[in-house]
């Protein structure tokens, strides 16, 4: 993959960690561009589609905590139709149930999200986490596994969209 890698995320959680994984040594995300959107929940626009070049790369990373996948289907056909990118430039990131569940999954001294911060609510692990001067570092005191943040198959309806996500590590 040599052509850029535009990143969209859910929210600014998984911006945070992305971008704290980019450019360190070792075992990291490609560098990118990162723009927070929820492909599951938001329309995307035509205009914003334009900006999107059939070279580029595009990686999707979305929670697989609902039903519904009509507008993560629109949203990939306009990708397809106007920027004209095809399947292998799309790579589709699942969170399993989402992004807190994946960093319990892969931390194995975390039994619950809000044991890295020692918060009582999710809404207060985000507002931490997204504020935290070094996640990898704090990550790594909870035995974060870089190996198992986003490797698992979702289930359906969403499992038609293959996880890429050995195509956005290094």
């Amino acid at each position: 993959m040599s052509s850029s890698l535009y990143y969209f995320v859910e929210g600014e959680c998984e911006k945070t960690f992305i971008r704290s994984y980019m450019f360190i040594n070792g075992k990291h995300f490609k560098p990118g561009k990162i723009e927070v959107f929820n492909f599951i929940n938001k329309r995307l626009s035509k205009p914003k589609a334009r900006t999107i070049n059939k070279d580029m790369y595009v990686a999707i990373v979305f929670d697989t905590d609902v039903e519904n996948i009509e507008t993560l289907q629109e949203n990939i056909k306009l990708l397809k139709t106007v920027s004209l990118l095809d399947d292998s430039h799309i790579i589709f990131i699942p969170s399993i149930k989402n992004f807190e569940d994946e960093l319990v999954y892969s931390c194995s001294k975390l039994k619950t999200i809000g044991d890295l911060f020692k918060t009582k609510s999710v809404a207060e692990f985000k507002k931490k986490f997204i504020s935290h001067s070094d996640i990898v570092s704090k990550l790594d005191s909870v035995a974060f596994d870089f190996d198992l943040i986003w490797t698992r198959d979702s289930k359906k309806p969403f499992d038609v969209y293959k996880n890429g996500f050995k195509r956005i590590k290094q």
